[in-house]
């Protein structure tokens, strides 16, 4: 139990700090992010927005949903990248390898975060995508920030 409020504290801290910044600026639909999830998962859209319309059904329907805002996260980092890209077209080849080489970072990182703190319970796949989902939006903001290759 006293995972579980750490993780909510958690989860409300970050959203709290996610809302005092600016959001970035593409936000995917609905649509794209479930069959983006679909992709993924290798599950059937109709399937996802089942289990997506009632994220507090399950255990497996909080850690779809938060593996939904994982994927959403990646997809708007993603966009930003392509933006980035297009803006510094001299950056692009750089960019593409330091994303490349962070994101291998992130998820050793978020992996061994989560199964510290829930070493193989079921709370940990949601931990490792809410992880992901923030470090996410972060890279992201920076991506959007970036003026040079310098970065």
């Amino acid at each position: 139990m006293k995972r579980v409020a750490a993780l909510l504290l958690g989860a409300l801290a970050i959203a709290g700090a996610a809302a005092s910044s600016s959001p970035p600026k593409y936000q995917p639909g609905p649509e794209e992010v479930v069959a983006a999830l679909a992709h993924r998962s290798g599950l059937a859209e109709d399937a996802l927005r089942g289990l997506l319309s009632n994220c507090d059904a399950s255990q497996s329907a909080m850690n779809i949903c938060a593996y939904r805002d994982a994927v959403a996260a990646e997809l708007v980092l993603q966009h930003a990248i392509a933006n980035k890209a297009e803006q510094l077209p001299a950056c692009k080849d750089r960019l593409e390898a330091t994303i490349s080489r962070w994101a291998a970072v992130r998820d050793r990182g978020c992996k061994r975060s989560a199964a510290k703190a829930y070493g193989g319970g079921s709370l940990e796949p949601m931990a490792m995508s809410m992880c992901v989902q923030h470090e996410n939006e972060q890279m992201a903001k920076k991506v959007e920030r970036q003026h040079s290759c310098d970065r």
